[in-house]
């Protein structure tokens, strides 16, 4: 798999800060199947392919690809960091497009925590791939099936 698109966003859960590596694309065909994990001891995110018993995204398929890939690599701290949900940020219907402009956010997504289960986790700050490993975040792309 050559390297994915995408970018680094740092969450927060409260009491720690960790990376999650975002797919972006033109379609959801180019980032459909893509899997990332975070390590719960150190900087770094693993990203690699989906099989198709992890494509669905419940909690079961993500425990699958957890265990499918901490077993390939010989660790126990890669963990899926889910997208809980999205708040829309928008300002409201029937105004013009240039009041909606002018008032738009974008939506604020809610993470979970890859420290706790009950914990929810929100984006505190973007950053290219480029400007994650230069301040010293390690990312890996692995071909896998």
């Amino acid at each position: 798999m050559g390297m994915a698109s995408g970018y680094v966003s740092w969450l927060s859960d409260g009491a720690n800060e960790f990376p999650v590596f975002v797919p972006s694309g033109d379609t959801d065909m180019v980032t459909m199947g893509i899997g990332a994990l975070t390590s719960t001891r150190g900087n770094e995110v693993i990203v690699s392919q989906l099989n198709v018993d992890e494509l669905r995204g419940d909690a079961r398929s993500r425990g699958l690809f957890e265990a499918r890939m901490n077993k390939l690599l010989g660790r126990d701290d890669l963990k899926v960091v889910p997208l809980l949900r999205a708040e829309e940020g928008s300002p409201g219907t029937g105004l013009s497009f240039q009041e909606f402009r002018a008032r738009w956010k974008p939506p604020v997504l809610f993470y979970g925590s890859i420290y706790a289960d009950d914990k929810e986790a929100t984006v505190v700050r973007d950053m290219s791939i480029e400007e994650y490993q230069a301040q010293g975040g390690a990312i890996s792309w692995l071909r896998t099936r």
